[in-house]
């Protein structure tokens, strides 16, 4: 089947290109080529020299205040710093049976005391023997503290009757954590 005369000449007839469109993409291009010569020639030559300015003044004034401490002054006061960072080391990771006992006092019940405490602290371990009022005391105390988090392992040693009231023994492997200083608030 044969196209129309007017089809035909559609098809042939090819639209004109507009000038216009090239001429403003290149247009868009100058500008964005000319505004990134602009702003690296400002950071080059105007940015760059004032931050260079700056820390030339900054640096100034470090030379200008090292001047003013001698310099066996300044010896003293890195090796002193120095001793310092390492103290805080040292304290941070030192290990005490003294925190042990306010964790103890928080998972003693009021009809239990303890009479004797062998600390174990490189081996996170304490055999404490005390004394209750009653079974019931030391069951209740022998749960509450195998129920804490910071307790590993509870073994129990002896539970026994004499004149003076229920006694127990009990061995405790703690973390190592509740043998640890707290650091004091920084201020």
């Amino acid at each position: 089947m044969a196209l129309p005369a007017q089809a035909l000449e559609k098809l042939a007839y090819s639209p004109e290109k507009t000038t216009g469109t090239y001429s403003r993409l290149i247009m868009i291009s100058a500008s964005l080529l000319v505004l990134a010569v602009f702003l690296w020639v400002g950071i080059a030559y105007g940015y760059k020299p004032y931050l260079t300015s700056q820390l030339d003044g900054v640096n100034e004034k470090i030379n200008a205040f090292a001047e003013q401490i001698p310099a066996d002054k300044q010896e003293q006061i890195a090796i002193l710093y120095s001793q310092l960072v390492n103290l805080k080391q040292v304290l941070g990771n030192h290990s005490a049976a003294s925190p042990l006992f306010g964790w103890l006092e928080k998972n003693t019940l009021p009809g239990v005391y303890f009479v004797k405490a062998a600390v174990n602290v490189s081996g996170s371990e304490v055999v404490l023997q005390g004394a209750a009022r009653g079974l019931d005391d030391i069951n209740s105390e022998l749960a509450l503290l195998g129920k804490a988090p910071e307790v590993k392992r509870l073994t129990i040693g002896t539970i026994g009757n004499t004149v003076q009231g229920w006694q127990f023994s009990v061995t405790l492997s703690l973390d190592p954590s509740v043998f640890k200083l707290s650091p004091p608030a920084s201020q």
